[in-house]
């Protein structure tokens, strides 16, 4: 285990995001102090894509490792596992289980990679609880944000009957013409959840002009 200093994280319950999708909003970390750990690729591949659970003996040598300049309350269990490919950022709750993973910004990352070449690779015991069902979407989270919106615009529209604004965002995305108002928004709908493209994209800025 080493220490790497002054990096910026952004854990995130819902996803992991990548950087160039985190937010001004969002809670971002400002570590002074993470400790590093050098891991095979399994690993490293089974912390994303599963919920697991660590055991106490490595809960015992990471506990209060961590010190983070911007937040009040500490987290107890938060660490960095390499496997010299990339780095990822763990937090877990007091029983050992994975809450929330962040990456590094680029910069952090090609620095702490640097320092993790030196390392001797270590195991470490976990238990695979489930797979993570949020891994696997692939919207960025603008996308997510437009597909949530949709959702409730088109819902509301059905919910009142609105079949005049229903049969246009259907032309629009379909270039075919309905006269069926539950046809139209159950196939919209279908593909807004299914099949996320940039037809959608098209529709909400017509929505929202149709609110200016």
């Amino acid at each position: 285990m080493i220490y790497i200093y002054d990096i910026l994280l952004n854990f995130n319950d819902k996803r992991l995001l990548d950087f160039y999708e985190w937010d001004l909003t969002d809670n971002i970390y400002d570590m002074k102090r993470v400790p590093l750990f050098r891991v095979d690729s399994k690993t490293i591949n089974d912390l994303e894509l599963y919920t697991v659970k660590f055991n106490s003996d490595f809960l015992d040598k990471i506990s209060y490792k961590s010190f983070c300049k911007n937040i009040n309350t500490s987290d107890k269990y938060l660490f960095l596992l390499t496997d010299l490919s990339h780095i990822l950022a763990i937090k877990l709750d007091d029983e050992g289980i994975i809450v929330s993973r962040s990456v590094l910004l680029p910069n952090d990352e090609i620095e702490s990679l640097e320092l993790a070449f030196k390392m001797k690779e270590i195991g470490i015991s976990y238990e695979i609880l489930k797979k993570e069902e949020s891994v696997f979407n692939f919207l960025t989270r603008r996308e997510e944000k437009i597909q949530s919106f949709l959702l409730k615009e088109l819902e509301r529209l059905y919910k009142t009957n609105d079949i005049d604004k229903i049969s246009y965002y259907y032309l629009e995305y379909f270039d075919s013409k309905c006269l069926d108002i539950n046809k139209m928004y159950h196939k919209l709908i279908d593909n807004l959840l299914n099949n996320f493209n940039d037809n959608w994209l098209k529709i909400y800025n017509l929505v929202k002009l149709s609110y200016n």
